[in-house]
Parts: structure tokens; C-alpha cells; sequence
């Protein structure tokens, strides 16, 4: 009640406006939204969220995506298709491109072939020889894994490569 009391005070006039709050415990900390809607007749209407396990999965979805982009190995996320929809720094240098520079310009890192056999059984390992965008040709490791997908249930890919040009 305090916190409905405070926020509806926070701005009047307004039409109304949303907000996230955090409380926080020794052992226990929760995320809120908060939005505050206004009547014609000057009441306002306050609706909370409990949304601690949302920003509990965005943390860790960010330190995971911290994680893959700190990695020397090259990680592609790749459709059923075999379009790239991701790729980590390590990929585009791996490709001879630019950090970020797009996914076009890593999707030569792609071999169908081990997406078709990866569709098949679930995952491939093999080295193979990638062509960079300036020609060279570099030994690497590459491990598929085809994963089930949560929107459309279709496949999409993991395509890992590990360098071994100096192994």
C-alpha cells in the first residue's frame, strides 16, 4: 500500500507511466513493474508485475552472452536454412571481417554439408579447411549441434570452430 500511496504521487497530472522496482533483502531480492494508469476522474489505477523471474533469466542470458562473445573460438548461430543469425567476434575475425560487420560476412564459415548431417543426428565433429573473405585457408575443428527450435519447432544450429592452424 505505501508503495502504491508513493508512486501515485510521484506525478500528478500525468496520464500515467511505468516503472521497475527493485526490493531487496538479505535473502531475497524482487523485481516489479509498476504501471500507473490515470482515471477521467483524477483516481489512478496501479498495477504491479512480479517480474523476478524475467529479469533473473535476462542476467543470466546477458553473462552468457558475455561469455560467447569473450571466446577465441568462433560461435555461429545458423537457421534450418543455413542462414547466420549470430556470430561472435572470434567468427568474424576467423572470417577475415570486421568485429560485428554482419552476418553475411561470416557465412562462408558455414559448411551445409555438417548442418545436413548435424539435421540428421543431432550433432557432427570434423576438421575441416574454411576460406577466408581473403582467400586464405585455415585447418579449424568444427563442431555442429542441431537444437530443437522453442518458437517454431524447427531446427537451428550451433556451429562452433576451433582454430588449429597452429597446433
Amino acid at each position: 500500500v505505501a508503495l502504491r500511496d508513493g508512486i501515485t504521487k510521484l506525478l500528478p497530472g500525468r496520464a500515467g507511466f511505468s516503472t521497475d522496482v527493485c526490493f531487496s533483502s538479505p535473502s531475497l531480492t524482487q523485481w516489479f513493474t509498476v504501471d500507473v494508469h490515470a482515471l477521467a476522474d483524477g483516481r489512478r489505477i496501479v498495477v504491479q508485475h512480479d517480474v523476478t523471474e524475467l529479469r533473473i533469466f535476462d542476467h543470466a542470458r546477458i553473462r552468457f552472452e558475455q561469455m560467447v562473445d569473450a571466446s577465441t573460438d568462433a560461435i555461429l548461430v545458423v537457421d534450418g536454412d543455413g542462414n547466420v543469425g549470430y556470430a561472435n567476434d572470434a567468427a568474424c575475425r576467423l572470417a577475415g571481417a570486421l568485429p560485428r560487420e554482419g552476418t553475411s560476412a561470416v557465412a562462408s564459415l558455414v559448411d551445409r554439408t555438417a548442418l545436413a548431417i548435424a539435421g540428421a543426428s543431432g550433432a557432427w565433429r570434423s576438421e575441416v579447411t574454411i576460406r577466408t573473405l581473403d582467400g586464405a585457408e585455415i585447418p579449424v575443428v568444427q563442431d555442429v549441434r542441431r537444437h530443437d527450435s522453442p518458437d517454431d519447432g524447427g531446427a537451428y544450429y550451433t556451429v562452433m570452430l576451433h582454430d588449429i592452424s597452429a597446433e
